[in-house]
């Protein structure tokens, strides 16, 4: 009567939880990358790019030397 055996536990995706689950767990990997992003900022307004462009590269080249190399080619 049963579709495989119970093990008791509810699936993460299930609980009213699973978001703040997710938020914790993914906590370590954020502040892993925090430093590079300012990192990256300070290369961005040193090589004199606006804002928005540093804000684009940073949201269309997910590859993080790539991005400091796409800003050293801007700067020449």
């Amino acid at each position: 009567m049963s579709d495989g055996p119970q093990t008791g536990t509810t699936p993460v995706e299930k609980t009213s939880g699973g978001l703040a689950l997710g938020l914790r767990d993914s906590l370590a990997i954020a502040v892993g990358y925090f430093p590079i992003a300012v990192s990256f900022g300070i290369a961005a307004v040193q090589a004199k790019l606006s804002a928005w462009m540093a804000v684009a590269i940073s949201l269309f080249v997910y590859a993080g030397a790539s991005q400091f190399v796409l800003v050293a080619l801007f700067a020449t």
